[in-house]
């Protein structure tokens, strides 16, 4: 049973990378797409990936803890 799994996982792989690269008439593929677009959606992401850097490092000043236990001193 697990080879019959394993036998549809790659060839569902296959046939998924088949089709994001395959060529459209334009001459283009939905992978090239992709990559075009990538860094505008890193520029975009940036301010909610910085928010969030800020508030697992302890940075941000907002408590989010509904919790009544305090752990910054480590000790409850």
């Amino acid at each position: 049973m697990s080879l019959l799994k394993y036998l549809i996982v790659g060839a569902a792989a296959a046939a998924g990378y088949n089709y994001i690269t395959k060529r459209r008439p334009d001459g283009g593929s939905i992978a090239e797409d992709l990559k075009a677009k990538a860094p505008e959606w890193m520029e975009k992401a940036r301010p909610y990936v910085d928010k969030i850097k800020d508030q697992v490092s302890g940075k941000s000043h907002t408590n989010t803890n509904t919790g009544s236990q305090d752990f910054s001193t480590g000790m409850n």
